[in-house]
């Protein structure tokens, strides 16, 4: 695709590539790429049970469900296969790099049509609208959340300010907060918030319930 055919003024191109000396190999096969993300949960080790789910362990149960044979360390001449070229990740995340190849153009979009038949990790789809995402809408954990926001203040601290370490708990707060101070009901901001009940949210506003009264009694006041 990289080629200037109309450059070179030529009617066809080939790519030379790497053999044994003296052989030229005038046949070609079907390749494919292919990229599998999977998504963990991080728990505690001493509270996983039921709860933990390893990215890295379930890489290695997706190259299982894959055929044992159709793999370069098997195949030869022209039968095909599924190359795992690289895997990166961790508890939380992982990425899988695949090559898919055969000469045969039947079986090779047979194995394109298995590799995405595959079982996916796609619960996040149910969310619906998430805050903080990856550039592949998938959700970050509160772990991931966590070091993001230490290396901003981290970098915020570089210029000699003394800014609190925050969590993302501190965000939910700060929305809370700010939605009260602005007159949004508080039964509004029990919702947004899923507590049980408006009273739980009073408790823990309780000090923006009395600036805000404090306020209003300002505006009052003015009246006369």
């Amino acid at each position: 695709d990289l080629f200037d055919v109309e450059g070179f003024q030529a009617d066809v191109a080939y790519t030379v590539d790497g053999g044994s000396l003296g052989e030229i190999e005038y046949e070609n096969f079907n390749a494919a790429g292919a990229k599998v993300f999977i998504h963990g949960s991080s728990i505690h080790t001493g509270s996983a049970k039921g709860k933990m789910k390893n990215a890295v362990l379930m890489a290695m149960e997706f190259q299982a469900m894959l055929p044992v044979f159709e793999n370069p360390m098997y195949t030869e001449g022209y039968e095909g296969f599924f190359h795992l070229n690289n895997l990166n990740g961790d508890v939380e995340y992982a990425v899988m790099d695949y090559i898919i190849r055969d000469h045969d153009m039947e079986k090779f979009q047979e194995k394109k049509k298995l590799a995405g038949r595959m079982p996916r990790a796609n619960e996040y789809e149910s969310l619906g609208k998430l805050v903080f995402t990856r550039p592949d809408g998938s959700p970050y954990s509160d772990l991931q959340l966590c070091r993001i926001l230490k290396r901003i203040v981290t970098e915020i601290n570089r210029d000699d300010i003394e800014f609190p370490s925050i969590t993302p708990h501190c965000l939910r707060h700060t929305f809370a907060t700010r939605a009260l101070e602005n007159g949004i009901s508080a039964k509004v901001v029990q919702e947004f918030l899923g507590h049980s009940s408006v009273k739980l949210t009073l408790d823990l506003y309780t000090h923006v319930m009395h600036h805000t009264k404090a306020e209003e009694m300002q505006k009052l006041s003015e009246l006369f």
